[in-house]
């Protein structure tokens, strides 16, 4: 199935999410589409470029812009939070959504609650953030890295030393429960209580993404060459894994254990942990997500400067 929304959006999609039952899509330019179970796509207000965004898993989207302004997309309608100063990275945690500004400062936005407290500063603006246990691991714009038990428990930021990895310049959640994997100039660790525990220089320079297979205690990751391995929790045995003809230019968790990923040449695969692969779906595919409420499918999202926006939904497989 097709959803052609050609015209309504100008710029590359770069975020996707299943909110209730609708896709919700956003680009880089802050254009944003949904398409619902009528598979219509509606466009829907910008909000000018984005720092990051996050879903809430309860039909909330966060999303924060380059402005002293928290959006936030529930049914359909955005409402607008005014901050102090322009949030830079956003966390979903047990006790509500964390997120980082331009000074530094870590507030919580708990429950139903519109103010915001800041509860934390950082010596940095901080670039990224991952939930870890009820705590955080933050990336700072200097490619430092730090943790902290809070929200979830008092305790300020600690530094980790990522000297064997060189300038860490990404974080991701990680394999295991309690640990984030931290991607750095010379190689990828696994951050386990506010230390590398795990260290891999085997892969190529600069990882950029990672999308966990579910259970199975092993990751996708790729680089911003293309190149791409699957890992275990150890990081000991890295296996090369190719897709076609294209470089994997992003991927995502599926629902079923395995893991969606997309490449430079408009093609979606599934990958399982095992290394296998099978093609889905091509024809300029820059996105994908799990179709919501199924053991198995996917949505693919289509973009081209000349044809606009598609979606296609299910798995249309071949080998």
């Amino acid at each position: 199935m097709s959803v052609d929304a050609a015209g309504l959006v100008r710029s590359v999609p770069v975020a996707a999410f299943a909110l209730r039952g609708t896709v919700v899509i956003g680009t880089d330019g802050g254009e944003w589409v949904s398409i619902g179970s009528n598979d219509r796509a509606v466009p829907l207000a910008d909000t000018g470029p984005v720092s990051d965004c996050v879903d809430h898993g309860d039909g909330t989207l966060s999303v924060a812009c380059w402005t002293p302004v928290l959006k936030q997309l529930r049914d359909g309608a955005w409402s607008d939070l005014s901050l102090s100063a322009p949030a830079t990275a956003l966390a979903v945690t047990p006790r509500g959504l964390v997120f980082a500004d331009t000074s530094g400062g870590l507030s919580l936005l708990a429950g139903a609650s519109r103010v915001p407290v800041q509860e934390l500063t950082a010596p940095e603006p901080i670039l990224q953030l991952v939930s870890v246990d009820g705590g955080l691991v933050a990336l700072g714009a200097s490619g430092s890295v730090e943790t902290t038990p809070w929200p979830g428990a008092e305790g300020g930021l600690s530094p980790v030393n990522t000297s064997s990895i060189g300038r860490a310049h990404a974080i991701f959640p990680g394999i295991r429960r309690g640990t984030a994997l931290v991607a750095g100039a010379r190689g990828v660790a696994v951050l386990e209580r506010g230390r590398l525990a795990a260290v891999s220089t085997d892969l190529g320079d600069r990882i950029s993404g990672a999308a966990v297979f579910g259970e199975r205690g092993r990751a996708l990751l790729y680089a911003d060459d293309g190149s791409a391995w699957i890992v275990d929790e150890g990081l000991a045995r890295p296996a090369r894994v190719r897709l076609g003809n294209g470089q994997v230019a992003g991927a995502c968790p599926g629902s079923d254990g395995t893991v969606l990923a997309w490449t430079t040449d408009g093609v979606l695969h599934v990958v399982g942990h095992d290394g296998a692969s099978w093609q889905v779906t091509d024809g300029g595919v820059v996105l994908a997500l799990p179709e919501p409420n199924q053991i198995r499918g996917s949505i693919a999202i289509h973009w081209s400067a000349s044809r606009g926006l598609s979606v296609t939904r299910g798995h249309i497989a071949w080998n």
